[in-house]
C-alpha cells in the first residue's frame, strides 16, 4: 500500500488517499459493526473518539510523508515510531526501561542503519 500511494501522489492530493481509504475501510467494516452489540453511551466513547481523532492524524502525517519523500524513509519512521515513543516515555514521563528495553531500543537503532 505504501508503494500504491507514494506512487498516485503526484496526481492525487494525499488528504484526498486518506478520505478514499477511510470510505473503503468503513463499508468493509460495516458488517462487523452492524452485528456488534455496541453501546456508544458508555464512558470510555470519549476515548475511543480521541483514539480516532489521533489515527487520523497519525495516518494523514504517513501519507504525507509517503507523498514528499521515499517509501523507504516512510517506513523507517513508521518502523521506528515504538521505540521513539518509548524513549519519549522514559525523558518526558518518566517512565522506568528495564535493561532488556533499552536493549531492545539500542538493537532497533543500530538495526535502522542509525548507530
Amino acid at each position: 500500500m505504501s508503494f500504491l500511494v507514494h506512487h498516485v501522489s503526484g496526481a492525487v492530493p494525499y488528504s484526498q488517499i486518506v478520505f478514499v481509504r477511510a470510505v473503503v475501510s468503513s463499508f468493509v467494516l460495516l458488517p462487523a459493526i452492524s452485528l456488534a452489540d455496541l453501546n456508544l453511551r458508555r464512558p470510555a466513547t470519549s476515548f475511543l473518539i480521541l483514539r480516532g481523532l489521533a489515527g487520523s492524524v497519525a495516518l494523514c502525517s504517513y501519507f504525507w510523508t509517503l507523498a514528499n519523500t521515499s517509501v523507504g524513509n516512510a517506513r523507517i519512521l513508521a518502523d521506528l515510531a515504538p521505540l521513539l515513543v518509548a524513549v519519549l516515555g522514559w525523558l518526558l514521563l518518566k517512565e522506568r526501561l528495564s535493561p532488556r528495553q533499552v536493549a531492545a531500543i539500542a538493537c532497533g537503532v543500530v538495526g535502522s542503519g542509525g548507530g
